[in-house]
């Protein structure tokens, strides 16, 4: 897992050698930002590089105290989107973002001079994304067998045990005498919708279409994204319909609602939910499970979207994560 200590570290002499002399101290989970001799005092969330998914994770957190981004590396694109939504960052090239009462910090286009880490995700494949979606949404499920943990998540047996050793060396399963438990639950969601939305979701998509659907139907499979919003909250009118079939049910589904696919114009996207255990199929009636329909906010990279997912993340999200 990543330490603020080596981000910091690397950074330091860019950091201390641009125009104004910027310093840090480290004191458990908060830093303290020195420049030109005022102190300001931050938590710090941290980053090994801001992707537009990871983006898209920071802008939908409601932080309940002063916090700080702290990364490898923040281009200017993000840098400006980060900025403009007055969320201050810091990276290891030098680029930041500090806004206070009496400090207004504001450097972006430096490039990164060292070889950057791995992005996390990319530690995680398919197998891994399954599996970790089931240990998240069922909490008696990591103390279980390995037999039961390869049912539920649907992956093979074999691949279990590998997946959770590396839970482990990431600081996300601990085990004990008695059992095993999931950890740092939080941070592990995160990871996963990023993962989910750049690693596995573009392997589910059934494509665009155009049609005549309306929410008000059965629709004989899970709405995501938009549309789950707007059933669950009411939050937003859906402008991408967002739906989950099995695959073996997709040419009926089609032919039912006179679906045409239109990958240039299609307002409709349709993806594979076969993947699912039937319980939580079952258990979530028309909208796909709040943890998918999360992601897929996030994924439509836009505010209003932003915006929806917090309130997803709020009322269906949170307390499943403690």
């Amino acid at each position: 897992m990543l330490n603020i200590n080596d981000i910091m570290r690397i950074g330091d002499k860019f950091i201390k050698n641009s125009e104004t002399e910027i310093d840090y101290e480290i004191e458990g989970k908060e830093i303290i930002i020195e420049v030109n001799k005022q102190r300001i005092k931050y938590n710090y969330d941290i980053h090994t590089n801001v992707t537009r998914s990871i983006l898209s994770i920071i802008l939908s957190k409601v932080y309940e105290k002063k916090t700080i981004i702290v990364s490898d590396y923040i281009n200017p694109v993000i840098s400006d989107e980060l900025k403009n939504n007055d969320i201050n960052f810091i990276d290891a090239a030098g680029n930041c973002f500090i806004k206070s009462k009496s400090v207004y910090i504001f450097i972006k286009g430096k490039k990164h001079k060292i070889p950057q880490n791995n992005l996390f995700v990319k530690n995680y494949n398919i197998t891994d994304i399954k599996l970790i979606f089931a240990v998240l949404t069922n909490n008696e499920l990591i103390s279980t067998s390995q037999r039961n943990i390869s049912k539920f998540s649907r992956i093979p047996l074999g691949s279990v045990g590998n997946v959770l050793k590396k839970l482990e060396s990431q600081k996300f399963l601990i085990k004990f005498s008695s059992g095993k438990r999931i950890i740092n639950k939080k941070e592990l969601f995160e990871k996963w919708c990023i993962a989910y939305s750049d690693i596995f979701k573009p392997k589910i998509f059934f494509g665009k279409f155009k049609g005549d659907i309306s929410l008000t139907e059965d629709i004989n499979g899970k709405w995501g994204g938009e549309p789950a919003a707007y059933l669950l909250k009411k939050v937003m009118k859906p402008e991408i319909f967002t739906i989950y079939v099995s695959k073996n049910k997709l040419n009926e589904f089609l032919f039912k609602h006179r679906l045409a696919m239109d990958d240039q114009d299609g307002y409709i996207e349709i993806y594979d939910n076969s993947w699912l255990d039937n319980e939580i199929n079952e258990k979530n009636k028309s909208t796909i499970h709040p943890f998918i329909v999360y992601a897929d906010l996030l994924s439509g990279n836009n505010q209003r979207n932003t915006e929806a997912a917090k309130i997803i993340y709020r009322d269906y999200i949170e307390d499943k994560l403690r």
